[in-house]
């Protein structure tokens, strides 16, 4: 996902990873690394 800040001035870049509809880790690009966001996703955000 992209969101549009000032037309395209800022932009910031979300991409999720989703499974059996649980979202488990996430990136920002606004934090600049993957964060978990939940348990199972924790191994997936520190490697």
């Amino acid at each position: 996902e992209c969101y549009f800040t000032n037309g395209t001035e800022r932009v910031r870049h979300l991409t999720r990873y989703i499974y059996n509809r649980e979202e488990n880790v996430r990136f920002d690009s606004d934090v600049g690394e993957y964060r978990p966001v939940t348990e199972l996703g924790r191994p997936d955000a520190e490697y």
